[in-house]
């Protein structure tokens, strides 16, 4: 984690299990044209309903005193800065609770199957 300011503005995701019921939240700063996204999450207990006004504060609160930093290429969208998150999230799952693992899995393939579906209907207008 890292301990160097967090830029506002602040933008929130929210956590999703498989049936898209919010489980938790992801905070997440970044600047466009930079090569870093810092966020932070939180997540509810299994047996509890998601507060979303609780839980965008404890995420938000997170990321301020205490960032997960992922650097790597200029983030020029929002998606590309959820796909760093996303990565990050699977190559660091031991540092992060199930929930969130699963919700970064399923985010990545979707946005996968979104891209693929772009990419054949662009090829379609091209060809036609």
């Amino acid at each position: 984690m890292s301990t160097t300011k967090v830029a506002a503005p602040f933008r929130f995701m929210y956590v999703r299990d498989r049936l898209r019921n919010p489980v938790g939240c992801l905070a997440f700063s970044y600047e466009k044209g930079s090569d870093e996204v810092r966020f932070n999450f939180s997540s509810v207990n299994p047996k509890d309903d998601l507060d979303k006004k609780v839980g965008r504060q404890l995420a938000l609160g997170r990321l301020i005193e205490d960032p997960f930093l992922v650097k790597g290429k200029v983030l020029t969208s929002t998606h590309e800065t959820a796909l760093s998150m996303m990565n990050y999230v699977l190559e660091n799952r031991k540092s992060f609770p199930q929930a969130v693992v699963d919700f970064a899995r399923r985010w990545k393939n979707e946005s996968m199957k979104k891209q693929k579906n772009l990419d054949k209907g662009n090829k379609t207008l091209v060809a036609g």
